[in-house]
């Protein structure tokens, strides 16, 4: 299943999805990015950790990947 970025978001708006950014608390060069969405009787939670030094192109190597992941766990087929 290919998912793009425009499915990506209509997920995340159809389950009350959140995209939050904070800061490592042991390690200020990495950066957490947690996704929250509604899920069928609690929330779902993923978080991704990177470094914020290293250039990475977080739509296509984090945000579809983990999109893909929560919507298979929340919206099965």
């Amino acid at each position: 299943m290919t998912q793009t970025l425009y499915q990506c978001f209509n997920f995340l708006a159809r389950r009350n999805g959140v995209i939050s950014l904070v800061r490592h608390p042991d390690d200020p060069c990495k950066v957490r990015c947690v996704f929250r969405v509604d899920g069928e009787e609690d929330e779902m939670l993923a978080t991704v950790e990177y470094d914020c030094t290293a250039e990475m192109d977080l739509l296509n190597k984090m945000v579809v990947p983990v999109c893909r992941a929560l919507q298979e766990q929340v919206e099965p087929k």
